[in-house]
């Protein structure tokens, strides 16, 4: 009984944890919003032609939202009640967050900004690292035998060839309305704001500053 209350004190505090990462992560992504717009708009490589920028962005952004849409095809309401070990988890360990990080590369590739994009990434890793950590740390009190085995076979953020593992479910939404229109409504925002950026600098010949 002891033992029980212990594991329940140790995943509430788990969770609180993982609740207040994910809320940094949130708030931090908002406020960052502007400043990549700013730098971006400071940025723009006018080397690179639009229709280039344009293919490699959309790229980009299909990957990463594809990408999403399949992890949470996957979950299908399983989170953390069961380790998910299929679908793109096989490959990497948090392929939602590589699916954002991917999305937000779009933007910078859209836009044609190097600094955007180192901008991005290390906005991305100081605001979603710590909420990995914590996801691992919950995970691993959760399913300590399983996880050492998964975290074993994958990377956290970067694909890595597993080809033993069993395929699990097939790919199942719950709501699958509601998760493409928020992944269209995330591209709309993203591609729309790399054409605002292109459009003020053909309009007013914004300087590139940093180049």
């Amino acid at each position: 009984m002891r033992d029980s209350r212990q594991a329940c004190a140790g995943s509430c505090d788990f969770g609180g944890a993982i609740k207040r990462k994910n809320r940094l992560r949130l708030l931090g992504s908002m406020a960052a919003v502007p400043l990549l717009l700013f730098v971006a708009l400071c940025t723009e490589e006018p080397a690179l032609s639009p229709a280039i920028r344009r293919f490699g962005g959309s790229l980009f952004l299909a990957s990463g939202l594809g990408l999403r849409l399949l992890a949470l095809g996957s979950i299908d309401g399983c989170k953390k009640q069961v380790l998910v070990t299929w679908g793109p988890y096989r490959y990497l360990r948090h392929p939602l967050y590589c699916g954002s990080l991917l999305a937000l590369l779009a933007f910078s590739v859209h836009v044609g900004s190097f600094a955007a994009a180192l901008l991005g990434c290390a906005l991305f890793l100081a605001l979603y690292l710590p909420a990995v950590r914590a996801e691992e740390l919950f995970l691993a009190a959760r399913f300590p035998g399983e996880w050492d085995d998964h975290r074993a076979r994958t990377w956290a953020l970067v694909p890595r060839p597993n080809p033993g593992r069993a395929p699990g479910p097939p790919f199942r939404l719950r709501r699958p309305w509601r998760e493409v229109l928020v992944l269209l409504f995330l591209a709309s925002l993203i591609a729309g704001g790399a054409e605002w950026v292109g459009h003020l600098h053909t309009k007013h010949g914004l300087p590139g500053w940093f180049y």
